[in-house]
Protein backbone atom coordinates (compact mmCIF):
# COMPACT_ATOMS: atom_id res chain seq x y z
CA UNK A 1 0.00 0.00 0.00
CA UNK A 2 1.40 3.34 -0.94
CA UNK A 3 -0.43 6.20 0.84
CA UNK A 4 0.99 9.70 1.18
CA UNK A 5 -0.28 9.55 5.13
CA UNK A 6 -0.70 7.19 7.75
CA UNK A 7 -1.97 8.26 10.80
CA UNK A 8 -4.71 7.62 13.30
CA UNK A 9 -7.38 8.85 11.38
CA UNK A 10 -6.30 7.01 8.57
CA UNK A 11 -7.80 3.59 7.28
CA UNK A 12 -6.46 0.32 5.39
CA UNK A 13 -7.75 -2.60 4.76
CA UNK A 14 -6.20 -6.26 3.89
CA UNK A 15 -6.95 -9.69 3.06
CA UNK A 16 -5.41 -12.52 5.24
CA UNK A 17 -5.11 -16.20 3.58
CA UNK A 18 -4.34 -19.26 5.16
CA UNK A 19 -1.98 -20.90 3.01
CA UNK A 20 -1.17 -24.43 4.96
CA UNK A 21 -2.13 -27.44 3.15
CA UNK A 22 -4.44 -28.06 5.45
CA UNK A 23 -6.07 -25.03 4.73
CA UNK A 24 -6.01 -24.31 9.05
CA UNK A 25 -4.07 -21.95 10.83
CA UNK A 26 -1.51 -24.23 12.63
CA UNK A 27 -1.49 -24.21 16.49
CA UNK A 28 1.46 -26.11 17.36
CA UNK A 29 5.24 -26.82 15.74
CA UNK A 30 7.77 -28.82 16.13
CA UNK A 31 11.06 -27.30 16.97
CA UNK A 32 14.11 -28.82 17.24
CA UNK A 33 15.52 -28.71 20.62
CA UNK A 34 12.34 -27.07 22.28
CA UNK A 35 10.02 -29.96 21.19
CA UNK A 36 6.01 -28.74 20.86
CA UNK A 37 5.51 -24.79 20.64
CA UNK A 38 2.41 -23.65 20.56
CA UNK A 39 1.98 -20.40 17.32
CA UNK A 40 0.61 -17.49 17.71
CA UNK A 41 -1.03 -16.20 14.45
CA UNK A 42 0.27 -12.70 13.74
CA UNK A 43 0.78 -9.96 11.47
CA UNK A 44 3.37 -7.99 10.26
CA UNK A 45 3.40 -4.54 8.71
CA UNK A 46 6.60 -2.80 7.66
CA UNK A 47 6.28 1.21 7.85
CA UNK A 48 8.60 2.91 4.72
CA UNK A 49 9.06 6.33 5.25
CA UNK A 50 11.39 9.39 4.61
CA UNK A 51 12.46 11.75 7.76
CA UNK A 52 14.02 15.12 6.92
CA UNK A 53 17.24 15.70 9.44
CA UNK A 54 19.52 18.38 10.34
CA UNK A 55 22.80 17.81 9.59
CA UNK A 56 24.69 21.04 10.59
CA UNK A 57 23.87 23.82 8.80
CA UNK A 58 21.99 21.42 6.24
CA UNK A 59 19.02 19.31 6.34
CA UNK A 60 19.04 15.68 4.58
CA UNK A 61 16.56 12.85 4.21
CA UNK A 62 16.87 10.02 5.54
CA UNK A 63 15.15 6.54 4.80
CA UNK A 64 13.93 4.98 7.63
CA UNK A 65 11.64 1.13 8.12
CA UNK A 66 9.39 0.74 10.41
CA UNK A 67 7.98 -3.32 11.79
CA UNK A 68 5.04 -3.76 13.95
CA UNK A 69 4.20 -7.43 14.56
CA UNK A 70 0.90 -8.58 16.28
CA UNK A 71 -0.48 -11.25 18.02
CA UNK A 72 -4.19 -12.15 17.11
CA UNK A 73 -5.67 -14.96 18.95
CA UNK A 74 -7.55 -17.98 17.05
CA UNK A 75 -10.58 -18.98 17.98
CA UNK A 76 -12.61 -21.74 16.37
CA UNK A 77 -16.15 -20.67 18.06
CA UNK A 78 -18.40 -18.38 15.86
CA UNK A 79 -19.39 -16.81 18.28
CA UNK A 80 -16.49 -15.49 20.09
CA UNK A 81 -15.94 -14.13 16.70
CA UNK A 82 -19.34 -12.16 16.60
CA UNK A 83 -18.81 -10.86 20.15
CA UNK A 84 -16.00 -9.02 19.19
CA UNK A 85 -16.96 -7.41 16.17
CA UNK A 86 -16.80 -3.71 15.59
CA UNK A 87 -19.59 -2.84 13.06
CA UNK A 88 -17.95 0.76 11.86
CA UNK A 89 -14.35 -1.38 11.47
CA UNK A 90 -16.82 -4.00 9.33
CA UNK A 91 -18.28 -0.78 7.25
CA UNK A 92 -14.39 0.30 6.32
CA UNK A 93 -13.65 -3.85 5.18
CA UNK A 94 -17.16 -3.68 3.23
CA UNK A 95 -16.32 -0.39 1.57
CA UNK A 96 -13.21 -0.99 0.48
CA UNK A 97 -14.86 -4.37 -1.03
CA UNK A 98 -17.85 -3.16 -2.63
CA UNK A 99 -15.68 -0.51 -4.18
CA UNK A 100 -13.51 -2.71 -5.97
CA UNK A 101 -16.57 -4.73 -7.06
CA UNK A 102 -18.07 -1.56 -8.60
CA UNK A 103 -14.90 -1.15 -10.61
CA UNK A 104 -14.92 -4.62 -11.91
CA UNK A 105 -18.41 -5.69 -12.35
CA UNK A 106 -20.49 -2.14 -12.11
CA UNK A 107 -22.56 -0.46 -9.49
CA UNK A 108 -25.95 -2.42 -10.13
CA UNK A 109 -24.21 -5.67 -9.43
CA UNK A 110 -22.67 -4.14 -6.32
CA UNK A 111 -25.98 -3.91 -4.94
CA UNK A 112 -26.61 -7.43 -5.32
CA UNK A 113 -23.00 -8.28 -4.10
CA UNK A 114 -23.57 -6.44 -0.61
CA UNK A 115 -26.87 -7.48 0.07
CA UNK A 116 -25.78 -10.96 -0.42
CA UNK A 117 -23.26 -10.80 1.65
CA UNK A 118 -25.43 -8.84 4.35
CA UNK A 119 -27.63 -12.05 4.03
CA UNK A 120 -24.77 -14.35 5.11
CA UNK A 121 -23.36 -12.41 7.43
CA UNK A 122 -27.11 -12.50 9.39
CA UNK A 123 -27.44 -16.14 8.44
CA UNK A 124 -23.99 -16.71 10.45
CA UNK A 125 -24.91 -14.67 13.29
CA UNK A 126 -28.12 -17.05 13.40
CA UNK A 127 -26.79 -19.98 12.92
CA UNK A 128 -24.33 -19.21 15.62
CA UNK A 129 -26.57 -18.82 17.98
CA UNK A 130 -28.74 -21.43 17.60
CA UNK A 131 -25.30 -23.82 17.83
CA UNK A 132 -24.00 -21.98 21.24
CA UNK A 133 -27.47 -22.35 22.64
CA UNK A 134 -26.96 -26.35 21.69
CA UNK A 135 -23.90 -26.04 23.46
CA UNK A 136 -24.84 -24.22 26.93
CA UNK A 137 -27.99 -26.94 27.27
CA UNK A 138 -26.05 -29.47 26.82
CA UNK A 139 -23.76 -28.59 29.25
CA UNK A 140 -26.55 -27.72 31.60
CA UNK A 141 -27.54 -31.28 31.04
CA UNK A 142 -24.17 -32.70 32.26
CA UNK A 143 -23.58 -30.44 35.25
CA UNK A 144 -20.99 -28.37 33.66
CA UNK A 145 -21.26 -24.58 34.58
CA UNK A 146 -18.83 -22.40 32.69
CA UNK A 147 -18.04 -18.71 32.77
CA UNK A 148 -19.14 -17.49 29.37
CA UNK A 149 -20.22 -14.05 27.45
CA UNK A 150 -23.77 -12.95 27.96
CA UNK A 151 -26.08 -14.72 25.58
CA UNK A 152 -29.90 -13.95 25.81
CA UNK A 153 -31.57 -16.20 23.68
CA UNK A 154 -34.52 -14.24 23.22
CA UNK A 155 -32.73 -11.76 22.07
CA UNK A 156 -30.76 -14.33 19.47
CA UNK A 157 -33.49 -16.91 18.26
CA UNK A 158 -36.87 -16.81 17.16
CA UNK A 159 -39.62 -18.55 19.11
CA UNK A 160 -38.38 -17.88 22.72
CA UNK A 161 -40.94 -17.58 25.31
CA UNK A 162 -40.87 -13.67 27.42
CA UNK A 163 -39.17 -12.23 23.81
CA UNK A 164 -39.50 -8.74 23.43
CA UNK A 165 -38.10 -8.79 19.46
CA UNK A 166 -40.20 -10.11 16.75
CA UNK A 167 -39.09 -12.74 14.40
CA UNK A 168 -38.00 -10.02 12.16
CA UNK A 169 -36.07 -8.08 14.65
CA UNK A 170 -33.95 -11.36 15.61
CA UNK A 171 -33.32 -12.03 12.28
CA UNK A 172 -32.01 -8.53 11.28
CA UNK A 173 -29.41 -9.37 14.47
CA UNK A 174 -31.25 -6.41 16.64
CA UNK A 175 -30.28 -8.16 19.93
CA UNK A 176 -26.91 -8.86 18.67
CA UNK A 177 -25.25 -5.59 20.47
CA UNK A 178 -22.40 -6.00 18.16
CA UNK A 179 -24.13 -6.04 14.92
CA UNK A 180 -27.75 -4.78 15.64
CA UNK A 181 -26.79 -1.50 13.47
CA UNK A 182 -24.82 -3.39 10.64
CA UNK A 183 -27.89 -3.80 8.13
CA UNK A 184 -28.43 0.24 8.43
CA UNK A 185 -24.80 0.38 7.61
CA UNK A 186 -24.69 -1.84 4.93
CA UNK A 187 -27.77 -0.12 3.54
CA UNK A 188 -26.04 3.51 3.98
CA UNK A 189 -23.17 2.30 1.80
CA UNK A 190 -25.27 1.41 -1.22
CA UNK A 191 -26.86 5.22 -1.01
CA UNK A 192 -23.39 7.03 -1.13
CA UNK A 193 -22.04 8.98 -4.17
CA UNK A 194 -19.66 6.34 -4.70
CA UNK A 195 -21.75 2.96 -4.91
CA UNK A 196 -25.40 4.28 -5.91
CA UNK A 197 -25.96 3.84 -9.39
CA UNK A 198 -27.37 6.23 -11.47
CA UNK A 199 -31.19 6.91 -11.70
CA UNK A 200 -34.30 9.97 -11.63
CA UNK A 201 -32.80 13.00 -10.77
CA UNK A 202 -29.82 11.42 -8.79
CA UNK A 203 -26.79 11.45 -11.93
CA UNK A 204 -23.71 12.66 -10.48
CA UNK A 205 -20.55 13.19 -12.31
CA UNK A 206 -17.53 10.70 -13.02
CA UNK A 207 -15.39 13.42 -11.30
CA UNK A 208 -17.92 13.40 -7.97
CA UNK A 209 -17.91 9.65 -7.54
CA UNK A 210 -14.35 9.25 -7.60
CA UNK A 211 -13.96 12.05 -4.99
CA UNK A 212 -16.62 10.36 -2.90
CA UNK A 213 -14.78 7.25 -3.44
CA UNK A 214 -11.42 8.81 -2.77
CA UNK A 215 -12.43 10.53 0.65
CA UNK A 216 -14.28 7.75 2.04
CA UNK A 217 -11.63 5.10 0.97
CA UNK A 218 -9.24 6.81 3.80
CA UNK A 219 -11.72 7.48 5.95
CA UNK A 220 -11.29 6.09 9.57
CA UNK A 221 -14.44 4.00 11.44
CA UNK A 222 -15.88 6.16 13.44
CA UNK A 223 -15.68 9.35 10.36
CA UNK A 224 -16.98 6.55 7.67
CA UNK A 225 -19.86 5.34 9.64
CA UNK A 226 -20.90 9.33 10.53
CA UNK A 227 -20.62 9.74 6.75
CA UNK A 228 -22.73 7.67 5.39
CA UNK A 229 -24.94 7.50 8.82
CA UNK A 230 -24.73 11.10 10.28
CA UNK A 231 -25.10 11.17 14.31
CA UNK A 232 -28.48 13.02 15.11
CA UNK A 233 -28.60 14.12 19.10
CA UNK A 234 -31.22 16.41 20.74
CA UNK A 235 -29.88 19.30 23.29
CA UNK A 236 -31.74 21.30 25.49
CA UNK A 237 -29.36 23.55 26.52
CA UNK A 238 -28.30 27.26 24.74
CA UNK A 239 -28.10 30.93 26.02
CA UNK A 240 -30.49 34.02 25.13
CA UNK A 241 -29.58 37.69 24.29
CA UNK A 242 -30.84 38.30 27.62
CA UNK A 243 -27.54 36.71 29.22
CA UNK A 244 -30.42 33.32 30.46
CA UNK A 245 -28.59 30.13 29.96
CA UNK A 246 -30.92 27.14 29.35
CA UNK A 247 -29.14 24.41 31.03
CA UNK A 248 -29.76 20.42 30.34
CA UNK A 249 -27.83 17.50 32.28
CA UNK A 250 -24.48 18.36 30.30
CA UNK A 251 -25.48 15.21 28.09
CA UNK A 252 -27.71 14.79 25.04
CA UNK A 253 -31.28 14.18 25.60
CA UNK A 254 -31.83 11.62 22.94
CA UNK A 255 -28.66 10.51 21.13
CA UNK A 256 -28.31 7.55 18.59
CA UNK A 257 -31.79 8.99 16.91
CA UNK A 258 -33.28 6.28 14.04
CA UNK A 259 -32.41 7.93 10.43
CA UNK A 260 -35.95 9.42 9.34
CA UNK A 261 -37.71 11.83 9.95
CA UNK A 262 -40.83 10.53 11.41
CA UNK A 263 -37.94 9.19 14.29
CA UNK A 264 -37.25 12.79 14.59
CA UNK A 265 -40.77 14.20 15.22
CA UNK A 266 -42.08 12.18 17.48
CA UNK A 267 -38.87 12.72 19.90
CA UNK A 268 -39.13 16.22 19.05
CA UNK A 269 -42.64 16.40 20.26
CA UNK A 270 -41.96 14.33 23.36
CA UNK A 271 -39.27 16.06 24.47
CA UNK A 272 -40.58 19.96 23.40
CA UNK A 273 -43.82 19.10 25.50
CA UNK A 274 -40.88 18.02 28.55
CA UNK A 275 -39.36 20.92 28.07
CA UNK A 276 -42.02 23.03 28.25
CA UNK A 277 -43.51 22.10 31.81
CA UNK A 278 -40.42 23.70 33.24
CA UNK A 279 -39.30 26.55 30.26
CA UNK A 280 -40.48 27.61 26.49
CA UNK A 281 -37.45 26.65 24.64
CA UNK A 282 -37.15 23.84 22.49
CA UNK A 283 -34.30 20.84 21.73
CA UNK A 284 -31.76 21.65 20.07
CA UNK A 285 -30.46 19.54 16.91
CA UNK A 286 -27.49 18.68 16.45
CA UNK A 287 -26.38 17.39 13.17
CA UNK A 288 -22.82 15.51 12.80
CA UNK A 289 -21.55 14.20 9.47
CA UNK A 290 -17.74 14.91 7.71
CA UNK A 291 -19.48 17.73 5.22
CA UNK A 292 -21.22 19.65 7.75
CA UNK A 293 -22.25 19.93 11.18
CA UNK A 294 -25.74 21.99 11.89
CA UNK A 295 -26.63 22.77 15.35
CA UNK A 296 -30.27 24.37 15.03
CA UNK A 297 -33.42 24.90 16.45
CA UNK A 298 -35.18 21.32 16.35
CA UNK A 299 -39.17 23.29 16.41
CA UNK A 300 -38.15 25.45 13.13
CA UNK A 301 -36.69 22.34 11.31
CA UNK A 302 -39.93 19.62 12.14
CA UNK A 303 -42.32 23.19 11.55
CA UNK A 304 -40.46 23.58 8.17
CA UNK A 305 -40.65 20.41 7.19
CA UNK A 306 -44.36 19.75 8.33
CA UNK A 307 -45.42 22.86 6.46
CA UNK A 308 -46.84 24.58 9.40
CA UNK A 309 -45.73 28.22 10.85
CA UNK A 310 -43.61 27.30 14.20
CA UNK A 311 -44.95 26.07 17.17
CA UNK A 312 -42.84 27.70 19.89
CA UNK A 313 -44.13 30.14 22.39
CA UNK A 314 -44.31 33.40 21.70
CA UNK A 315 -41.04 34.88 24.01
CA UNK A 316 -39.73 38.51 24.34
CA UNK A 317 -36.60 39.45 21.83
CA UNK A 318 -34.30 39.46 24.48
CA UNK A 319 -34.89 35.81 25.10
CA UNK A 320 -34.52 34.18 21.70
CA UNK A 321 -31.93 31.25 21.49
CA UNK A 322 -28.84 32.93 19.78
CA UNK A 323 -26.30 30.68 20.58
CA UNK A 324 -25.25 27.13 22.15
CA UNK A 325 -24.55 26.61 26.24
CA UNK A 326 -21.00 25.92 27.79
CA UNK A 327 -21.46 21.71 27.40
CA UNK A 328 -23.05 21.37 23.92
CA UNK A 329 -20.15 24.09 22.87
CA UNK A 330 -17.68 21.62 24.29
CA UNK A 331 -19.50 18.70 22.38
CA UNK A 332 -18.82 20.78 19.38
CA UNK A 333 -15.43 20.96 19.89
CA UNK A 334 -14.95 17.67 20.54
CA UNK A 335 -16.96 16.39 17.22
CA UNK A 336 -14.62 18.91 15.08
CA UNK A 337 -10.96 17.28 16.87
CA UNK A 338 -12.99 14.13 15.86
CA UNK A 339 -11.73 14.91 11.93
CA UNK A 340 -8.62 14.61 10.34
CA UNK A 341 -9.97 18.20 8.49
CA UNK A 342 -12.82 19.37 10.33
CA UNK A 343 -16.02 20.33 8.93
CA UNK A 344 -18.14 23.98 8.69
CA UNK A 345 -20.21 24.14 11.27
CA UNK A 346 -23.53 25.78 10.47
CA UNK A 347 -25.44 27.56 13.11
CA UNK A 348 -29.38 28.24 12.89
CA UNK A 349 -30.24 29.87 16.01
CA UNK A 350 -32.44 32.88 15.95
CA UNK A 351 -35.25 34.06 14.05
CA UNK A 352 -33.76 35.56 11.10
CA UNK A 353 -32.55 32.74 9.82
CA UNK A 354 -34.58 31.55 6.84
CA UNK A 355 -31.81 31.09 4.45
CA UNK A 356 -29.20 29.19 7.00
CA UNK A 357 -32.79 27.26 7.94
CA UNK A 358 -33.33 25.79 4.35
CA UNK A 359 -29.74 25.14 4.16
CA UNK A 360 -29.88 23.18 6.80
CA UNK A 361 -33.11 21.28 5.83
CA UNK A 362 -31.17 20.01 2.79
CA UNK A 363 -28.19 18.69 5.13
CA UNK A 364 -30.98 16.94 7.36
CA UNK A 365 -32.69 15.76 4.63
CA UNK A 366 -29.69 14.01 3.06
CA UNK A 367 -28.78 12.96 6.86
CA UNK A 368 -31.95 10.80 6.74
CA UNK A 369 -30.60 7.74 4.54
CA UNK A 370 -33.46 5.46 6.25
CA UNK A 371 -35.78 7.74 4.44
CA UNK A 372 -34.31 7.73 0.88
CA UNK A 373 -35.14 4.81 -1.76
CA UNK A 374 -33.29 2.32 -3.37
CA UNK A 375 -31.98 2.66 -7.01
CA UNK A 376 -33.05 -0.87 -8.01
CA UNK A 377 -36.12 -2.12 -5.99
CA UNK A 378 -37.04 1.65 -5.17
CA UNK A 379 -37.60 0.35 -1.08
CA UNK A 380 -37.02 2.44 2.27
CA UNK A 381 -34.91 0.83 4.89
CA UNK A 382 -38.02 -0.37 6.76
CA UNK A 383 -38.91 -2.08 3.18
CA UNK A 384 -35.42 -3.04 2.89
CA UNK A 385 -34.62 -4.74 5.61
CA UNK A 386 -38.56 -6.56 5.50
CA UNK A 387 -37.37 -8.28 2.04
CA UNK A 388 -33.89 -9.05 3.59
CA UNK A 389 -35.74 -10.81 6.41
CA UNK A 390 -38.31 -12.01 4.69
CA UNK A 391 -35.25 -14.06 2.73
CA UNK A 392 -33.68 -15.14 5.86
CA UNK A 393 -36.46 -16.67 6.99
CA UNK A 394 -37.05 -19.10 4.27
CA UNK A 395 -33.59 -19.82 4.73
CA UNK A 396 -33.89 -20.50 8.17
CA UNK A 397 -37.01 -22.07 8.22
CA UNK A 398 -36.16 -24.35 5.45
CA UNK A 399 -32.81 -25.57 7.60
Amino acid sequence: VVAATCDNVSSFTFDVDVVSKSGKANERIYLEGRGEVEMNACIQSCFAYTSILRSGDDFITVRRLRVLSTNMKMSDNTEDILSSLDAEALAVVLFHKLSQSSMQDGLEETQHVAQDWLLSTLLCTYRSAEAYYEKIKAEAEHGISRSRKTFYSTERLMGQKGSELTDRDVLLARGHERLSSLPLLVFSLLQCDALRPSGDSFRPTIDSRAAAAANMARMSPGALARCIAPRLELWLEHATRGGNIRSGKGEPLVESLNMNMEALRLAFFDLRDDAQQESKYSPILLLDSPRQVVICDCSFVVDRIDGKASTRRTIADSDHITKVGPVLHRAIQETLRSYRVPPPVLYCLGDNNTGCMNEAILHLQDALVEDSYTSLSRENFDQWCTEVASLLHSEVAGK
